[in-house]
């Protein structure tokens, strides 16, 4: 008998609690012009997703389904989910495939076009514009979300999830704005993001990622030293909330910030995201598992046989292997029964970069720009 775990590429909020002082949703013109060309259709899928959600209850005794959400670092359109697209560009991401074809893939569901304006959509359900988060900041910054917004980890913690967070945030990197503040009872998020984790390093130097960094501009804040070195007195590589209390994860002194560090950062956040799995599907309640990887975005060619694709790319061949990850997760819910009331969504945050720095900037050859 076929499962009947809804699975889908992304999906809204479950009419569980409302956003607290929420108003009228503000809708742009395109929206308006779209509806008035599929809004009946749209009434007949919310017709019939609610009574999928609502037989689902009642087969699980009304207990609220469990939300496993996946959300990838700059993956674009056609990337995943999609083998007829991606195929061409020499891989083929078979789990995300699946989850496309066996649930509900939504090819016009937009993000913002960088990390943090998505991210901050996502969790608040509000235009990032109105956060004050419309950048995507690569080092420190001092400034974040809000306490005083309400995000959807905090609705759903009142409407009786237990809610946890693995992996990236973005969201920035004052107190106010971790994630073990903005209502996950348990996280664990790097301070730091991709410009520091996986650019600013001695290998990647070597690699030939990064040129040409000019000491004499370089802030404190962004943690490394004149020698590609991460200052150990102020790189803080995780923040982790266990147990109702916060624990700070340093670099030890002397220790040198690799890719094969970043490497090992994932694959521990992929570890505990399916370690988090099997305790909260012990709980006796409802759980939704925010887990954000910061993969598949890497520079450094690892020539790693098991994922070498014909495509040959960095991002290729990660995507491959993280596409592995996933299948992970939907085995792991699988094997813990609890398949048939969990909802699994996979998204990207953003497709590739698209900005234009000017004839002599964001380039590592002398007056070429990029």
């Amino acid at each position: 008998m076929k499962n009947t775990r809804i699975v889908v590429a992304f999906i809204g909020l479950l009419i569980l609690a409302p956003f607290v002082g929420a108003g009228e949703i503000i809708h742009d013109a395109e929206y308006t012009i779209i509806e008035a060309q599929n809004g009946k259709a749209w009434a007949a899928d919310d017709k019939a997703l609610d009574k999928k959600l609502a037989d689902i209850r009642k087969k699980n005794g009304g207990k609220p389904p469990n939300i496993v959400y996946i959300l990838l670092d700059d993956v674009g359109f056609g990337e995943i989910g999609m083998d007829e697209l991606s195929v061409i560009r020499g891989y083929k991401t078979p789990n995300m495939t699946a989850l496309a074809r066996e649930g509900l893939s939504l090819q016009r569901m937009y993000t913002e076009p960088s990390c943090t304006p998505t991210r901050v959509a996502m969790m608040t359900g509000r235009y990032p514009t109105r956060t004050g988060l419309t950048e995507a900041k690569a080092t420190m910054a001092g400034d974040g979300l809000s306490a005083e917004e309400v995000t959807l980890a905090e609705v759903l913690r009142d409407a009786g999830y237990y809610t946890s967070h693995v992996g990236k945030w973005h969201l920035g990197d004052i107190e106010q704005a971790y994630a073990s503040n903005q209502g996950f009872m348990h996280a664990e998020f790097p301070i730091h993001q991709q410009g520091q984790l996986a650019i600013m390093g001695r290998d990647m130097e070597s690699a030939d990622i990064i040129r040409g960094v000019d000491p004499s501009r370089q802030k404190q804040t962004f943690t490394l030293d004149k020698l590609f070195i991460p200052d150990p007195a102020h790189m803080v590589t995780g923040v982790e909330l266990r147990d109702g209390k916060l624990y700070e994860v340093h670099m030890k002194a002397g220790e040198a910030w690799t890719q094969k560090k970043y490497r090992e950062m994932n694959e521990r956040y992929q570890k505990n995201a399916l370690g988090q799995l099997r305790t909260l599907a012990k709980q006796g309640k409802p759980f939704f598992l925010n887990y954000w990887p910061l993969f598949p975005l890497s520079f450094v060619q690892e020539h790693r046989s098991e994922y070498n694709t014909l495509n040959g790319g960095t991002m290729a061949d990660i995507l491959v292997e993280v596409d592995e990850w996933i299948g992970e997760i939907v085995k792991e819910v699988d094997k813990l029964g609890i398949a048939e009331n969990t909802i699994i969504m996979v998204m990207g945050d953003n497709g590739p970069f698209l900005q234009y720095a000017g004839p002599t900037g964001q380039s590592d050859r002398i007056y070429r720009g990029g």
